[in-house]
């Protein structure tokens, strides 16, 4: 079964995502609001991570470099940001791939 770690601080998003990836695909998502508690979830082996950027305890980048230092497995991230500039940074301090919200279920999909 595929682990996903969602870290998403908008409930409807989160809920929304958590429930496509549980029900319709049957992988197993846990989620976090916060950096603080993505670190927390890091400790555990997940197979991606989809991240939002922009987090009420810190910077979705910067978290991304925190985890690259010692936990490996893609990272997605998504936001609202989509300008080029923050896309390219994104990619280049780690990320692997980034949707721009609001994104379609069946694109994520593809994409895990």
């Amino acid at each position: 079964m595929i682990r996903i770690l969602l870290v998403e601080d908008d409930p409807v998003i989160r809920d929304t995502t958590s429930y496509f990836l549980k029900c319709q695909q049957n992988f197993e998502v846990v989620c976090a609001d916060t950096g603080g508690e993505a670190l927390s979830h890091a400790r555990e082996k997940f197979d991606v991570i989809l991240m939002d950027i922009l987090l009420p305890d810190t910077n979705g980048m910067e978290l991304c470099q925190r985890l690259r230092s010692w936990y490996h497995c893609p990272i997605i991230f998504t936001s609202c940001l989509d300008d080029t500039d923050t896309v390219v940074r994104a990619l280049e301090l780690g990320g692997d791939d980034f949707l721009t919200k609001p994104y379609n279920h069946k694109v994520l999909l593809a994409r895990i």
